[in-house]
This record gives C-alpha cells, structure tokens and sequence, in this order.
C-alpha cells in the first residue's frame, strides 16, 4: 500500500479515497492537465524499450461486443453512456485482456463534473486508459498508444480535417501517470479546475489554449460547461 502511495502521490490517493467515501451524485472535485501525444516520440521510444516488452502482447481495436465488456469491466468506463464516435484498443496477453484505452471523436463528457469537451475534428480525446496490475512496468502501454497515435489514427480524422490531434488529462498530482505522459507528450495545452456539488458545476481553466464557455453552471446534467482546446 505504501508502495503504491509513493508511487502514484500522496494527494492523488487521498483524492482517490475521497471519491470513494463521497456519493458520485453529490460532489466531485478534479484538477487535470491536458497533454497532446507526440506519434513521433511514441514511435520512439516504444522502439527503444521494445526488448522489455512480451512478445506474445498483440494490441488491436475491441471488435466484439465480449472485447468491449472486458474493456468496461477493465476501465471502469460504460460504453452505453459515451456515444457512437468511440473507439477502444486492447492489448492481450495469451486472449487475457492485458490494457485498455478508450478514444472518442467530436465531444467527450464528464458526467461526474458536468463538464464537456467540444473537440475540433482533427481532434481526437483518449480517456479510460488502464493497464492490468499482472501486466504493468513492461511496456505495454506504449505499444497501445503507439497503435492508436502511430498506426491506427486513420480511424479518427480525414487528410481534410488536417493533422490529427490526440488529446488527454492527467491529474498532477498522479505522479507515475504524469511521468509516463510527459515521456510521450508534445506539449502542455493548459490545466484546469472542476467541481460539481449536486447540480451545479464549475470550471476554471488557465493556459491560453484551453477555454470554456462558462465558469459556472447550474444545471450540469443538462447544460455542463463546455470547453474547447485550441492548437499548439
């Protein structure tokens, strides 16, 4: 435990056990950081820690609806609750389900914070990324974000729409995803603050590339706040 304390930050844990101990439907507090992945970078450096990764890994799109439950149950996410624009790549090891990461096109929504982020169509949000504890510190998600970023990105955006964009946050105060991130990140697009208290939500965002249409909202199930995330 203490380990894993270490590890992932002291305030991260706590903010973990918060959210565990407090209702979903009456409050919710987050701070993220949006990074933009680096293909290049990725490409990079997966090829370099290629040797540490398991051979027998095979990383590929969820293509069935048992792929896509394995995923839910993996990541914590719910299909039905995202839209028809996602997307979810699987590595498995021997069929078991080794990592997941989800990725969605034109709008991704907070649900938990009353907040929703209006992508342009060159953009593409990765969310839910999670990697089996048998299977951690090999590698692996490299290999899923060089899948989605490197080689599969076609899937998402148009030559028209111009180069893709692949977007995520990160809470700062989760020490080992930060690590990770900032190995693979072009650039920091800005941070953000959110709250939501039964159903009324804000949202204070600072970065010159990231905005919202509003601070506060009170009615976040119908009306969240809406942010936009400009070009680096």
């Amino acid at each position: 435990m203490l380990a894993k304390i270490r590890r992932t930050g002291f305030l991260y844990s706590i903010g973990i056990a918060i959210n565990r101990i407090v209702p979903l439907w009456l409050f919710r507090f987050r701070r993220f950081v949006v990074y933009e992945m680096d293909a290049q970078r990725i490409a990079a450096l997966v090829d370099v820690n290629n040797s540490r990764t398991d051979a027998s890994i095979v990383v590929s799109w969820c293509e069935t609806e048992e792929d896509i439950r394995a995923a839910e149950k993996l990541t914590y996410t719910n299909a039905d609750q995202i839209g028809d624009q996602f997307k979810i790549v699987q590595a498995k090891s021997d069929q078991q389900l080794a990592a997941a990461l989800w990725a969605v096109r034109n709008s991704y929504s907070e649900n938990d914070l009353g907040i929703k982020y209006d992508l342009q169509s060159n953009q593409v949000w990765l969310f839910s990324a999670l990697v089996d504890t048998r299977f951690r510190r090999q590698g692996i998600y490299g290999q899923v974000l060089r899948f989605i970023c490197c080689e599969e990105k076609s899937k998402f955006t148009t030559e028209a729409a111009g180069a893709p964009q692949f977007l995520l946050c990160v809470n700062p105060h989760n020490i080992a995803s930060n690590a990770v991130h900032k190995k693979y990140a072009r650039g920091v697009f800005g941070q953000a603050f959110s709250f939501k208290f039964f159903n009324i939500a804000a949202c204070f965002c600072l970065g010159e590339k990231l905005s919202a249409d509003s601070t506060w909202t009170t009615n976040a199930a119908n009306r969240p706040i809406s942010i936009r995330i400009g070009s680096l």
